[in-house]
């Protein structure tokens, strides 16, 4: 397995990011990593989609989908057994807001190939989850 994670603290209610989150044609808004994003249905477990990354069509299926507070993009890279995972998780406490965003490699090949290419798939991450408490005129804090 391979991980890399980031949460930064905000004072954004989670309603209005999950309003960001809920629309995947707003995702580019957000992450620079992300051309376009588009769902074959509602956006709920196991609805199927495909986002455009820096010219590469990717498919892709959402998981762990509970309003207001997570979901998870899952798909597999190319030629191998492993298994990709972008979450995205809201979590109130005292301080405000948690917003965390990760990715997860799993399967036989993770490791090496985390090592391959993690730094290329979590570079935007921090940014991401900065621009999104922006756009909700949130503050980090």
């Amino acid at each position: 397995m391979w991980k890399y994670e980031y949460t930064a603290i905000s004072d954004a209610a989670p309603e209005e990011i999950w309003k960001y989150y809920q629309h995947p044609e707003s995702w580019k808004q957000w992450d620079a990593g992300i051309t376009s994003a588009s769902l074959k249905g509602p956006f709920q477990n196991e609805t199927e989609g495909a986002l455009l990354l820096r010219g590469n069509t990717v498919p892709f299926w959402l998981e762990h989908v509970e309003k207001h507070q997570s979901f998870s993009v899952i798909s597999h890279l190319p030629n191998t057994n492993v298994k990709m995972e972008f979450y995205h998780v809201l979590q109130k406490r005292q301080e405000g807001l948690n917003i965390t965003h990760g990715v997860v490699l799993e399967g036989a090949e993770a490791k090496k190939w985390g090592e391959k290419i993690g730094q290329e798939l979590s570079k935007d991450i921090p940014e991401s989850v900065n621009c999104l408490v922006r756009l909700c005129k949130g503050m980090l804090k």
